[in-house]
């Protein structure tokens, strides 16, 4: 592995370990633990109110919003409101944010792949006849 990608990992690991110590209440840690588990559920909808900035999770029976200052845990029995200092909302903002990209990233690749595979076929399908046909007098050598 290269150097500087083990070093901005260990840099990464520390940030991680600093930010979850300077958590105020075991309650914003465990919201925050059970927002950064259902961001990376390969299952989970999520999905981004552009004109509010708000952020929503969808997984099994789990609906999770974020907004400024505070999330909004439901299990379907319960409603959890939780306040969350500021530096926890940036963390969970741009780690959504990253799935999504890859989220879009991958319809893009999906996207290119099919458009090329389907340009392909339209060059296959082409046939130039005259250029083949033998008979044809205007590609004859004078």
């Amino acid at each position: 592995m290269n150097i500087r990608y083990k070093y901005l990992r260990m840099v990464a690991k520390q940030k991680r370990k600093k930010i979850i110590r300077s958590m105020e209440t075991e309650t914003q840690e465990l919201a925050f633990n059970i927002i950064k588990k259902s961001i990376s559920n390969p299952e989970a909808t999520l999905l981004i109110a552009p004109l509010t900035n708000v952020y929503y999770i969808q997984t099994d029976d789990l609906f999770i919003k974020i907004l400024d200052t505070y999330v909004q845990i439901v299990n379907g029995k319960y409603f959890y409101h939780i306040s969350m200092p500021a530096f926890l909302m940036e963390d969970i903002e741009k780690k959504f944010k990253l799935k999504v990209e890859n989220q879009k990233k991958k319809i893009e690749n999906k996207i290119i792949n099919n458009t090329n595979s389907s340009l392909r076929n339209i060059f296959n399908d082409l046939t130039y006849e005259k250029a083949t046909d033998p008979s044809n007098n205007e590609f004859k050598a004078r």
